[in-house]
């Protein structure tokens, strides 16, 4: 495939929807139909149509055109046949100021708006609606502005600070034409409560990078405070802040057992999230103690205010959590009761990624206050893809185990039922993450002036190295303009490979869970465990 482009390229991103593998048919079930018949009963009425939209930039001017592309997807892949899907461009009081409808073909749809001149700037959404219902919306930004010529990043270690704290963030800065701004003098300042706390000279390493580090005092008022990094290059200034979030005293603790429910006498795990009083995430580190005052686990969050513990609940006894970090924070969080009788799903703790083409079945244990018959059931991309079912007693864990399809990727839902079909647990597991297309792409030559006509090639291969066909999505781009709105809610597999099993949510900075920080297997499994927990009444 080749593109040709007259505009200078800086940087490019490209996304790309390929068809999924069939995924391996369930083989037929002679020992407990009824849990396979309840799951393909609600698989059969649900309308599992999931809309993806990409935009060529985050961020225009007025007087320039937005391109973008959708893409449905059926059951996990793309739709067939052809029908109509109406994009709105609403601006930020909610009133629609474009409208377009256009003809979808195998679920995917194209076309552009062209912003006026004389357009009010501001946070604008782009949605798109499908005639059979299915819709998405993202949000752009329409602002006059001009590129810096030093891209600067400015990032916390942690999520967030109590009195007392010491901050440390990284400053990494380079050139506009991408070389580090190495052994260059920076000038840092912290404002607290409107008065100024520190200024700092610092100065970047050969790489462009300078490590801010100070120590917030015992007592804060407020809790307002900004960290600064001004950056003088050749007597050009320009800036970068960040706001330091400060704890004092509140946190938003949220508890969540796996599966649904802890169970007294069974070994369980709980997830936790922690976040501020406006919603953002919070680092903390507790431990959780009996009504006797007994310390029975302790726990540190690993990312984006999310961690997990394990516990035994024991008959006639209360939980909470206590906050060890942030300083200063005296809140006390109870555990959900415990159930008398049922059943305990924990995942089998299995972190590692897929091997390139042989996906590793998931493996649950399972325990029970009573002996009795159980199956599994595993659901992917909303097709039942495995079951297995095997006499589960109190006295040790039931490793049940659901063969996966080679090709299988996305958040699978994992479900318990009862002999009688009825679910009694549930949670999901991530299976394929790096699993992704392998794409090259080869410029005609090294550098270009501006006006000169580009020719990129682009090579597709699967995970095995394998070509693959597809509808794919190119967008060239300067990238300074994503130093200024950089999308990080934009992903094309976490919308329709994990979003889609948690409704209505969004997952922020998605990039990191699929990439190859070796944290990420670990932040993915606290997602699900969080933002993917569900419970059965």
């Amino acid at each position: 495939m080749k593109i040709q482009n007259k505009t200078f390229v800086r940087a490019l991103s490209m996304t790309a929807l390929v068809g999924c593998a069939v995924l391996a048919a369930v083989p037929s079930f002679g020992e407990n139909p009824a849990a396979v018949q309840h799951v393909e009963q609600q698989l059969a009425a649900s309308n599992a149509r999931h809309v993806y939209i990409m935009t060529d930039k985050p961020l225009y001017k007025p007087g320039e055109s937005i391109w973008f592309k959708s893409w449905q997807t059926f059951r996990g892949v793309p739709a067939q046949g052809q029908e109509g899907a109406t994009f709105e461009l609403v601006d930020p009081r909610g009133s629609v100021v474009m409208r377009k409808s256009v003809q979808a073909v195998g679920g995917m749809a194209t076309n552009d708006f062209i912003i006026p001149p004389q357009m009010v700037g501001g946070e604008y959404k782009l949605q798109v609606i499908y005639d059979k219902g299915a819709t998405h919306a993202r949000s752009i930004v329409i602002s006059t502005y001009q590129p810096p010529r030093i891209k600067k990043t400015l990032d916390l270690l942690r999520e967030a600070y109590g009195p007392g704290d010491r901050v440390e963030a990284t400053v990494k800065l380079h050139r506009a034409t991408g070389e580090p701004l190495a052994n260059h003098t920076i000038t840092a300042l912290v404002n607290l409560d409107g008065q100024e706390l520190h200024r700092l000279t610092l100065k970047t390493n050969r790489r462009g990078v300078a490590l801010v580090a100070f120590d917030l005092p015992d007592a804060i008022a407020v809790g307002d405070s900004v960290l600064t990094v001004v950056v003088d290059e050749g007597g050009l200034i320009e800036s970068i802040q960040r706001r330091v979030p400060i704890l004092t005293g509140k946190v938003r603790m949220e508890l969540f057992p796996e599966g649904g429910d802890l169970v007294t006498g069974l070994p369980g795990r709980v997830y936790v999230r922690a976040r501020d009083l406006s919603g953002e995430p919070v680092d903390v580190a507790g431990v959780v103690v009996d009504d006797t005052g007994a310390t029975v686990a302790r726990f540190e969050t690993a990312h984006k205010g999310k961690g997990r513990f394990e516990l035994v609940p024991e008959r006639h006894r209360n939980y909470s959590v206590k906050l060890t970090r942030p300083h200063g924070v005296r809140q006390v969080f109870d555990l959900p009761a415990a159930q008398l009788q049922g059943c305990a799903l924990r995942a089998v703790d299995d972190l590692a990624d897929d091997a390139p083409v042989k996906t590793r079945p998931v493996k649950v244990a399972v325990r029970c206050t009573q002996a009795q018959d159980m199956t599994v059931v595993g659901v992917l991309r909303e097709r039942l893809v495995s079951h297995a079912s095997a006499r589960v007693t109190a006295d040790k864990d039931t490793v049940m185990s659901l063969a996966m399809p080679d090709s299988a990727q996305g958040a699978v839902r994992v479900t318990l039922h009862q002999a009688d079909g009825r679910p009694v647990a549930e949670r999901l597991v991530y299976r394929g993450r790096t699993r992704g297309l392998t794409v090259k792409v080869q410029a005609d030559k090294e550098t270009y002036n501006p006006r000169d006509k580009v020719e990129l090639t682009v090579q597709v291969a699967d995970a095995s190295g394998q070509p693959v066909q597809g509808s794919f999505a190119m967008a060239v781009v300067d990238d300074t303009v994503l130093s200024f709105a950089d999308d990080r809610s934009a992903h094309l597999v976490s919308r329709l490979f994990l979003e889609a099993e948690m409704p209505g949510q969004t997952i922020k900075d998605p990039n990191f869970y699929f990439g190859d920080d070796p944290l990420a297997p670990q932040a993915l499994d606290l997602l699900l465990g969080t933002s993917g927990w569900r419970r059965f009444q």
